[in-house]
């Protein structure tokens, strides 16, 4: 009986929790002068138009070379890193949900801002510990 409870309890709160974390924005619209609660547009897309009291929020895909990785309000997406610095390869290249990543290539580890080659040991040691 308890366990019926304690499940029924369980399913009801996460029903209450889903519905009170809705991805909604707030939107003043200036025609009916009243705050609005508006969807947010899904990750690789951005808003184009607000909701009104008549319609939903219009969402448009985020141009080339531009992302939203985020369910959002903005008015725009952000521009994807332009290239990789020198040394570096993409390990991610730029989606509309996604910035580009970076890394170093073989050989070279991240050394504040720049790609360092990994030391060599000398004659008659090893590693100890590989390089990342």
């Amino acid at each position: 009986m308890y366990k019926l409870i304690s499940c029924t309890l369980l399913v009801v709160l996460h029903i209450g929790i889903t519905e009170g974390n809705s991805l909604k924005y707030p939107h003043y619209d200036p025609y009916t002068l009243t705050e609005l609660q508006c969807d947010q547009c899904p990750p690789g897309t951005f808003v184009r138009d607000d909701c009104t009291v008549e319609k939903r929020t219009e969402c448009a895909p985020c141009p080339f070379n531009y992302f939203n990785s985020e369910w959002n309000s903005y008015k725009d997406c952000q521009y994807c890193s332009s290239v990789c610095k020198e040394l570096q390869v993409a390990k991610q290249e730029c989606s509309s949900t996604s910035n580009r990543m970076c890394e170093c290539m073989d050989g070279f580890f991240l050394d504040v801002e720049f790609c360092s080659p990994h030391k060599e040991c000398p004659p008659g040691y090893g590693v100890i510990q590989q390089g990342v």
